[in-house]
């Protein structure tokens, strides 16, 4: 509790335009649905890619503005590609006093020391 109170002060004096939250998503070809809901008595059809199943994954820094260094991997990402991210699409958008905010996996801590 006392570090969400001390989290929340720091806040305050933090210009929300210096604010940049990283997030990945992903997607898989292979998860198309297997059921649903159709007529009654008829056939219910559904297309998927057979045989060509792929990952992507999509990374992208919001700020208060808007989207900014949005980048898509063919495949999942690792450390590698993440830190290839930071520097080649990242790093070039940010401002002096920009905060950086990632979430807890462990490719950010590892690429950590590329924003500093």
């Amino acid at each position: 509790m006392l570090k969400r109170r001390r989290w929340h002060l720091w806040l305050r004096g933090i210009d929300p335009s210096r604010l940049i939250f990283i997030d990945e998503t992903w997607i898989k070809t292979n998860m198309a649905p297997l059921r649903g809901w159709g007529p009654k008595g008829a056939r219910l059809r559904g297309f998927a890619p057979h045989g060509h199943w792929r990952t992507l994954t999509f990374l992208g820094a919001l700020r208060s503005q808007g989207l900014t260094a949005p980048c898509v991997f063919d495949g999942p990402i690792n450390g590698r590609c993440f830190r290839a991210y930071v520097d080649q699409q990242l790093l070039p958008t940010l401002n002096p006093g920009d905060i950086v905010i990632m979430d807890m996996c462990g490719r950010p801590l590892r690429s950590k020391r590329n924003l500093q």
